[in-house]
């Protein structure tokens, strides 16, 4: 049917084809690379200022607000800090406004 050097041809043809074609994936597909270097850590900021208020009482007693106090009906609400002024551990307190000296308080 086929002359043997049409088959040849088409052969040769063929390997060609078949070898660019693979020449070609090798271009594509980029080389490995080394691996990723972690990048250097930020330097570190110094933390803002922690919140901290003063409610004086009238016996003359300064206790700690981490944040600002609030008022509720005849209380007063806050969270004063246990162990730093970070305020890691919080402790809730609730007091009766009576006890609270206003004037030295709100300065």
């Amino acid at each position: 049917m086929f002359s043997r050097g049409v088959c040849r041809c088409a052969l040769v043809a063929a390997l060609l084809a078949t070898g660019a074609v693979g020449q070609a994936r090798a271009q594509a597909v980029p080389p490995p690379q080394q691996a990723a270097q972690p990048a250097p850590p930020a330097p570190a900021t110094a933390a803002p200022p922690a919140p901290l208020f003063r409610v004086i009482l009238k016996d003359g007693t300064a206790l700690v607000s981490y944040g600002e106090f609030t008022r509720v009906g005849d209380r007063v609400v806050f969270s004063m800090p246990l162990d730093s002024p970070r305020g890691e551990r919080l402790q809730l307190v609730n007091l009766n406004t009576s006890v609270v000296n206003w004037q030295r308080t709100d300065k």
